[in-house]
């Protein structure tokens, strides 16, 4: 819980929360990234040695959170835009300031594409 609220407090304003606070696991976050498709952010993180998922815990082997996310009422295009990061007693600090520093960069990067 302690490594989940320093995600939220250290994400980028623009980063949405999936879902409310009081009525969600305290090992999942689920993200919508702004400027940034949630296959690429996972590709990112993955080159980073960080694993993420693009697609909701219900729709494990899919590959994508479209429908889930959309019964609870988002667009398409926020749903491309959706990770999921988990947490575990393993879980260490240091992974998820790496896993922050890649969000930061890849929305930095993406943000300035974006206004080119």
């Amino acid at each position: 819980l302690l490594l989940q609220k320093f995600v939220l407090e250290n994400l980028p304003q623009d980063v949405q929360l999936v879902g409310g606070q009081s009525m969600k696991s305290p090992f999942i976050l689920g993200l919508i990234m702004p400027h940034v498709e949630g296959q690429w952010m996972m590709l990112e993180c993955n080159r980073q040695q960080i694993a993420i998922s693009t697609g909701t815990a219900c729709k494990i082997g899919f590959g994508e959170a479209m429908s889930a996310l959309s019964a609870i009422g988002y667009e398409s295009d926020e749903a491309r835009k959706f990770v999921r990061i988990s947490f575990n007693q393993h879980t260490t600090v240091e992974e998820v300031e790496a896993f922050l520093k890649v969000v930061k960069q890849s929305l930095y990067e993406n943000k300035i594409k974006a206004t080119l």
